[in-house]
């Protein structure tokens, strides 16, 4: 064997990770040892590696694959990657077991999410040579590994794992052995937030994934845990929770142990936040708003400043003149006293045309309490609004429907979708961004990695459209 390449490795596992894992090391070259005690779970995986290997012409790459139900079968594996069900005490077990089978310059790499490494390397007398191997599902095609030191690991045990990372087509990142690691930590609040707008009624589930895949995200937060697996993604969550002492932030959704209950599970029980066995396209925003073809008056502000640019480039004539104007947007924010330019704004447009406002630093209900004419004004996420399809719009329960409808089609003016959400503090998207961004600061601080390895980690790891730093 070269100094840089291995030639055989064993998987411990063949559900969906294990058999992805194999996948990927066969694509590579390498004798593979699919292990599993459960002989229908191997036959499941050989017929899952078989098809995807058919379609790609690579049928002779299944001379290098073995099954087994004997650990000892692994005894020749350079590597061994475990992707066994998320229980301590089981991967303890097998790791303690393996000991006696392999040569003492194995590697045991575990594929967990969230135990810890340290730990699990403590059941063994080989703790130089454990590490965490963190793949990304599907494994054969998401292009990260985490690689996780443990206390003792040595540095010869992460440096061989790179290597095999590379051999294997993969983006490999190390982080220390704290709970979630890199990407399960800082991913955390792209499910939690989400669960606590849903909680809280800011919106439903289709409007808060629609403005989240409007900032570049490939799915939205309910979309992905219907993908993953609700109860996989409260499990992780779960393990978060206790493993950080119970931190506030990491804490379960009651709305996702009650999909649990019942049975919602996400794409693979049928249903999950969306149906999927009577799968409709999302439901479309209300009101057929008619066009808008009056005069805009824009006061811009701290939230944005070229925010009268993105509608001049749109075709909305824009005057400095509200007294003439059939809406005013305004971006002003709390230090630049936005309590006088409000009023003053209020004051000056018609009472019949809607007084648009930024609601990120303040809620509606509070700038509301500002105007003589409350019903009219409209909520909006002005920092958005040059980077997005999607424009969020914020009404309460005394929203002028008329005054919103105005809005609507201002927004539709411009190519903007528009989702409405209720009265929320920070919005949808800026809420989400901010706690995805301090999850990353977080992470630095207590150096489970620096900034620009969690935002490769991010983007590689979950598809992110920019890492959170």
């Amino acid at each position: 064997m070269s100094p840089k390449t291995f030639s055989c490795i064993a998987v411990l596992g063949s559900g969906t990770m294990g058999s992805g894992i194999a996948l990927a090391a066969l694509r590579s070259g390498l004798q593979t040892v699919l292990y599993d005690i459960d002989e229908t779970s191997l036959s499941r995986a050989t017929a899952y590696i078989s098809k995807h290997l058919e379609r790609k012409g690579q049928t002779a790459l299944l001379d290098n694959l073995q099954t087994t139900s004997e650990l000892a079968a692994c005894k020749n594996a350079e590597v061994v990657i475990e992707a066994a069900p998320e229980r301590m005490q089981l991967k303890q077990a097998l790791f303690a077991e393996l000991e006696n089978h392999l040569s003492d310059n194995a590697i045991l790499a575990s594929n967990t999410s969230t135990l810890s490494i340290t730990e699990l390397a403590s059941a063994t007398g080989c703790a130089q040579r454990i590490a965490g191997m963190h793949f990304f599902n599907p494994a054969p095609v998401m292009p990260l590994v985490e690689l996780i030191r443990g206390a003792r690991t040595s540095d010869e045990t992460i440096a061989r794992l790179q290597l095999l990372a590379q051999q294997l087509g993969k983006t490999a990142v190390i982080a220390s052995d704290t709970p979630g690691f890199i990407v399960n930590r800082v991913a955390r609040p792209f499910y939690g937030e989400a669960l606590r707008l849903l909680q809280e009624n800011a919106a439903d589930h289709e409007t808060i994934d629609r403005i989240i895949r409007g900032a570049g995200f490939r799915m939205g937060p309910f979309q992905l845990m219907d993908l993953i697996g609700i109860d996989i993604n409260f499990t992780v969550m779960s393990s978060m929770y206790e493993q950080m002492y119970q931190e506030a932030r990491y804490k379960p959704s009651l709305v996702q142990l009650q999909k649990i209950r019942d049975n919602a599970l996400g794409k693979k029980s049928g249903r999950g936040f969306y149906d999927y066995e009577n799968e409709q396209d999302e439901a479309q925003q209300a009101g057929s708003a008619p066009a808008f073809t009056k005069a805009l008056c824009v006061v811009p502000g701290y939230w944005n400043t070229e925010i009268e640019q993105h509608f001049i480039r749109a075709g909305v004539q824009v005057i400095p003149d509200a007294e003439h104007a059939g809406a005013l947007v305004l971006t002003t924010g709390r230090k630049e006293n936005i309590t006088d330019v409000l009023r003053a704004a209020d004051a000056s447009l018609a009472p019949e045309y809607p007084l648009i406002v930024q609601c990120h630093d303040s809620t509606l209900m509070h700038l509301s309490s500002l105007c003589k004419h409350p019903r009219r004004l409209i909520g909006f996420d002005a920092l958005s609004l040059g980077l997005s399809p999607v424009v969020t719009l914020v009404k309460n329960e005394f929203t002028d429907e008329t005054a919103l409808q105005t809005a609507i089609s201002l927004f539709r003016s411009m190519g903007k979708t528009p989702a409405l959400i209720s009265d929320t503090p920070a919005l949808v998207l800026p809420r989400l961004l901010a706690m995805l961004a301090n999850e990353a600061a977080f992470a630095v601080l207590e150096g489970v990695a620096d900034g620009d390895t969690i935002d490769t980690a991010m983007k590689l790891g979950v598809n992110y459209p920019k890492g959170p730093l």
